[in-house]
């Protein structure tokens, strides 16, 4: 069963109705097939279907293959910077003279120090810690496209292949442990720039 059939039957609509051979967002027939699994709606331009997810990061890795070599670097490097930002602000937390009036510290490890936070505002950072380090992992997985386009074209010398792997086996592990994560988004940056 194709994901169309199966938002139908989840969302609404029978058996007969939808399938593979209609658009998802509106219950149109009229569609234009852009690839194998892939398609337009002629009625409301939604674009998708089983093969979506695999043409669109084809599609990607084409436009980037049109761009220079350090040009990718830039684009990797920035991916990875925002990465690194993002993780740098999920481990970070208020200090003194904050508005809240508490003196807290957060470390990037799981045993983060909380003293004077009751446990319902230590839950609520915990929360938005963990989402921090999941945005992180997100934009670091970014990179991935970019790094495949440095080696397919031989650009990328051979210590960028180790990092491109790890960033690999990163996509392989949700949720990211946030030491482990730094070390990949510092090594990538600093392969890139070297």
């Amino acid at each position: 069963m194709g994901i169309g059939a199966w938002l139908k039957r989840i969302f609404g609509g029978s058996e007969g109705e939808g399938g593979d051979d209609s658009c998802v967002a509106c219950g149109s027939s009229a569609l234009t097939a852009l690839a194998d699994g892939v398609y337009r709606c002629d009625e409301c331009g939604y674009e998708g279907g089983d093969g979506f997810a695999a043409w669109r990061t084809e599609r990607d890795k084409e436009a980037l293959r049109e761009l220079s070599p350090s040009a990718l670097r830039a684009r990797a490097v920035k991916a990875l910077e925002g990465a690194r930002l993002t993780l740098v602000a999920a481990a970070g937390g208020a200090e003194g003279g904050s508005d809240s009036g508490w003196k807290f510290t957060l470390s990037v490890g799981d045993g983060a120090a909380l003293a004077n936070v009751d446990a319902q505002e230590a839950a609520r950072m915990a929360r938005e810690r963990r989402a921090g380090v999941a945005k992180a992992r997100s934009e670091a997985l970014a990179a991935i496209p970019i790094f495949e386009v440095l080696a397919e074209e031989g650009q990328g010398e051979p210590g960028l292949l180790p990092h491109l792997q790890r960033l690999r086996d990163l996509e392989q592990t949700d949720p990211a442990e946030p030491s482990a994560l730094a070390s990949i988004i510092g090594g990538a940056g600093a392969a890139l720039s070297g």
